[in-house]
């Protein structure tokens, strides 16, 4: 049977930082993906259920995962979540 994803090791969720404002903070989640690569997790579901996914705007789940998706560049699997109310 073909493998759906090549994928071996950890996956992992990220929480989403957010500023003093309330909003999320591309760069404090940069930072989260850089030490969690540099770590050797081999993919990141995102966002997910730890990640507040469902306080957050879609304009907001876009910036999660588009920020995820520019710092990773393909060194790891990143798998988008779809679980919301």
């Amino acid at each position: 049977m073909k493998e759906c994803l090549p994928l071996r090791g950890i996956v992992t969720v990220l929480n989403t930082p957010f500023t003093s404002e309330n909003t999320v903070d591309a760069g404090a989640l940069r930072r989260h993906v850089r030490v969690a690569l540099a770590a050797g997790v081999a993919g990141f579901l995102a966002p997910a259920m730890a990640s507040e996914v469902e306080k957050l705007t879609p304009t907001e789940r876009d910036l999660f995962v588009d920020t995820v998706l520019d710092e990773v560049r393909g060194r790891a699997v990143v798998i988008g979540g779809a679980s919301a109310a």
